[in-house]
């Protein structure tokens, strides 16, 4: 896909952008949602393509669409996106249908580190087997967790960075969005979670909020260690991502990953698993 750019316009911290994308453009960018359902889903391209009939585009297409041209659009314009805002056609779109996207996106705003000492741990400390909680508080040698919670939490402290307050809103929108759809994915919702857990309006806005930014501050520290340490990514790197995503398949996700021009994405993410390997291997 190579969308035209109507416009760019800087808004406060944002980017509007206008973006025209012609039918051949949406037709390829569906067909590429087809066939990389079909390879996580084990299903063969031609049973996705009969699920999805040839009259309109479902939600899930157009989402897709949207998504690949503000994705694109912002590679052109050499933004490094933290966030994005797509507005989605409101009627049923048949096939063969150019679109006109207009959509508000969020460049990631400049990221420092206070420091690039190694990460202390000793904080994290738990007692070896059979060993007493006293032995521990003593000093003793002791195992520690050194999960990815922890990491995130140590690594996070050490970033310097100014959000916009619109950054954040959106970013703990885009958050909750998707804890919602991923609770209707399994037979659930946001209403029957806060009702199964006893959590009001506002500590259940509180909860996603705190989540959200602290996800987000994980990314950000993570981009400054890879730049800050020279950190590179190889295609070993690259191929564990799509290995994370769906092992039974992964060369063939690649393909097509490379064949669409979706790298970008999956090169970021390999740069954060190059950041933290990295920074588990030389923790105290």
């Amino acid at each position: 896909m190579n969308p035209e750019i109507v416009s760019a316009v800087e808004d406060e911290g944002a980017v509007r952008l206008s973006i025209r994308v012609c039918a051949e453009q949406v037709d390829e960018a569906v067909a590429e949602s087809h066939e990389a359902f079909a390879v996580q889903r084990g299903l063969s391209l031609e049973a996705v393509e009969e699920m999805a009939g040839s009259r309109e585009l479902d939600a899930a297409e157009a989402e897709y669409v949207l998504s690949k041209a503000v994705n694109f659009a912002v590679l052109k314009l050499g933004l490094t996106l933290c966030a994005s805002s797509e507005v989605a056609p409101v009627r049923p779109l048949p096939r063969g249908t150019s679109l006109n996207v207009f959509a508000v996106v969020y460049p990631r705003p400049a990221i420092g580190l206070r420091s690039l000492e190694p990460i202390n741990l000793t904080a994290h400390r738990v007692p070896v087997p059979g060993e007493s909680m006293a032995a521990a508080r003593a000093g003793a040698d002791v195992e520690f967790v050194a999960d990815d919670n922890v990491f995130a939490l140590e690594v996070s402290k050490r970033l310097v960075v100014e959000l916009p307050e619109k950054l954040e809103e959106r970013v703990v929108a885009e958050y909750t969005d998707g804890y919602t759809r991923a609770m209707h994915a399994g037979a659930a919702d946001a209403a029957r979670y806060k009702s199964q857990t006893s959590t009001d309006k506002d500590s259940f806005k509180g909860m996603m909020t705190s989540q959200a930014l602290s996800e987000l501050y994980f990314r950000l520290a993570l981009d400054a260690f890879f730049e800050a340490c020279g950190l590179s990514v190889s295609e070993a790197d690259i191929d564990a991502e799509f290995a994370r995503i769906e092992p039974e398949q992964a060369a063939h996700l690649r393909a097509i990953y490379e064949r669409h021009g979706d790298m970008p994405a999956i090169e970021a993410q390999a740069r954060r698993s190059v950041a933290l390997a990295y920074l588990k291997a030389h923790a105290l």
